[in-house]
């Protein structure tokens, strides 16, 4: 079930992340809403700067509750259609169980990350770990909602990882994998 309850969620998109480089000052707070047991460190070591195809870089960096004016803004700066694209369904406004959810992570069955450029986001992306049935889960579940959105002005200038081809799938192969390329319509910008 989607994040709106609206469709089959896709199988997980799992990425690795020995390769990104740690920060020598990441403390975040996690927050004061969560429970000891939903407290995990920060996982600095998800932080780096990438470079886009364009040349310019990005910060990637996991998202915490600090963020919430932030997640806002970002937002508030996406078209209707790319609102659309992500929820499927009209979306003005984030409501504040919204930036709750989107901000307070776990860093293990809820991440998020974030793409930042000069300290303010340009893309977000998320997932959340489900059972077969479509509901929050833990591990061993190995299925998860998954949810991106850039901000309009910043479509088109996304890094890939190196191991990823740079060729467009086949129409056969992208109706068979699980990926945003099935619901959404290709990047113009």
């Amino acid at each position: 079930m989607s994040d709106r309850g609206l469709g089959p969620t896709p199988r997980a998109l799992l990425f690795p992340t020995d390769c990104l480089a740690p920060l020598s000052d990441a403390s975040r707070t996690l927050g004061p809403m969560q429970t000891s047991s939903d407290r995990h460190e920060y996982p600095a070591h998800w932080e780096a700067d990438v470079v886009l195809r364009d040349g310019g870089t990005a910060r990637i960096r996991p998202i915490t509750v600090d963020d919430a004016d932030r997640l806002v803004s970002f937002y508030e700066q996406v078209s209707d259609e790319s609102k659309y694209y992500r929820f499927f369904a009209p979306y003005p406004r984030l409501s504040a169980k919204d930036v709750h959810r989107f901000t307070h992570h776990d860093f293990v069955d809820r991440v998020g990350l974030a793409a930042t450029v000069g300290g303010e986001f340009i893309a977000t992306v998320r997932y959340d770990r489900i059972s077969a049935d479509g509901r929050a889960a833990s591990a061993p579940a190995d299925e998860a909602e998954v949810a991106f959105l850039v901000q309009d002005a910043h479509q088109g200038r996304a890094s890939r990882p190196p191991s990823w081809s740079t060729s467009r799938p086949s129409p056969a192969s992208a109706a068979s994998a699980a990926s945003p390329q099935r619901c959404c319509p290709p990047t113009t910008r």
